[in-house]
Parts: structure tokens; sequence; C-alpha cells
């Protein structure tokens, strides 16, 4: 299946009753029009769920000092980084806060690695369901600004969030289901290495209070 960025628009354009174009940047109406909304549209998706095909770990850098006072160290985000999953410390789940794009966490000379998804269009990986959102999100835009036709846009805008609703769980069904953490167990681990902190110290969401 070609989901690369001329195909999809060319196949939205044609959906929606438009001309569609030769080449990639051609300057026509249809193209300028469809082209920021395919690029919004990416961007958008990707950072809606936790992509299994879009997922990358790296063992972050230190830049330098922590900028905030709490922390010891700021590491550089990763490089096409579009969101954190994880920072982990010594394979530990680390505190952390993120600061003018770094990374601020106490390394206490041990590794820093995260787990994030890339800010790229990585287009031959898309599952096909994914594709079908990217697509269904350029018709409505075509729709609602090039075609004026906002009842339509409206229709596709719902198409678009029905096929992320069911990308989402096809997504996460490629991974089996893991069992709860054993609260004991981290409290001990957290006993033994008092610098440890886990993200239920501040209610799971990677930044603390």
């Amino acid at each position: 299946m070609i989901v690369d960025k001329l195909s999809i628009i060319n196949d939205a354009l044609g959906r929606t009753a438009n001309n569609t174009v030769a080449v990639a940047d051609d300057g026509s109406d249809e193209w300028n029009a469809a082209s920021p909304a395919y690029d919004a549209a990416v961007e958008n998706t990707l950072d809606a769920r936790n992509w299994q095909f879009a997922k990358q770990v790296a063992t972050l850098v230190r830049v330098g000092a922590s900028p905030d006072t709490l922390f010891n160290d700021a590491m550089a985000m990763p490089a096409n980084a579009l969101h954190l999953i994880w920072v982990r410390v010594n394979n530990q789940p680390a505190d952390y806060k993120v600061i003018s794009n770094q990374i601020c966490l106490n390394l206490n000379n041990f590794v820093a690695t995260a787990e994030f998804i890339l800010d790229s269009q990585l287009t031959g990986l898309w599952p096909p369901l994914f594709a079908e959102v990217i697509r269904r999100s350029v018709m409505a835009d075509l729709y609602r600004g090039f075609n004026e036709d906002p009842a339509a846009a409206d229709k596709e805008e719902q198409k678009a969030m029905l096929a992320l609703t069911i990308a989402g769980t096809r997504d996460a069904q490629q991974n089996p289901k893991r069992a709860t953490f054993n609260s004991r167990a981290i409290a001990a681990r957290i006993v033994r290495h008092p610098w440890i902190r886990t993200p239920f110290s501040w209610g799971g969401t990677g930044v603390p209070d």
C-alpha cells in the first residue's frame, strides 16, 4: 500500500472531486491547500497515541547542569522526539521535568534512557488504518476550506475520529497485557535506593507537581 505524501494528497483530492497534482510542491491551489492539511494531520495523529510503529528508545546525552534546582543534570531531548513516553535512570523510572527542550533529572553517574514518539512521517511503517486517519483528515480540511462544504467536512472528521479509535485499538493489541506493578517491590527498591522516585509518586504524569 502506497502511503507517501503525494499519493495520499492525490487520493484525498480525487475523493473530494478536485484536480490531482502531477508532482509535489507544484504551486497549484490544490497542493497549497492539501499540503499543510497533510502536515498538520500527521503531526496531530502521531501525537494522539503512543503508536508502536513510531516508538524509539535512545540513550540520553548530558548537556550541562539543570536549570531547575530540584535536579542536577540537563539531558538533550532525543532528536526528532515528538513526545516522551518514559524516562529511566539506571533502568528505573525517573523523576524528571522538561524545560526548554531539555530533560532535567538526577543522573547520579548512571545512564539515562528515554522512550519517545518520533516526530517524522515514517510513511513506510504506517499501518493502513493510520494512513486512513491522515487521508480522512486531509479530505475534511479540503471540504471545509477548498470546497467550502462544511457539512461534508464534518462527516469526514467523524470518519477520521472513528478510524483513529480503531487504529489505536489495533496498535495497542500488538503488545501483550502487562501485569500491574507490585507496590511492595517498588517500595523496597526505593528504600534501598532513596534517589529513585517512580511516576506513581506524582500521579503518573511524568512531571512532578
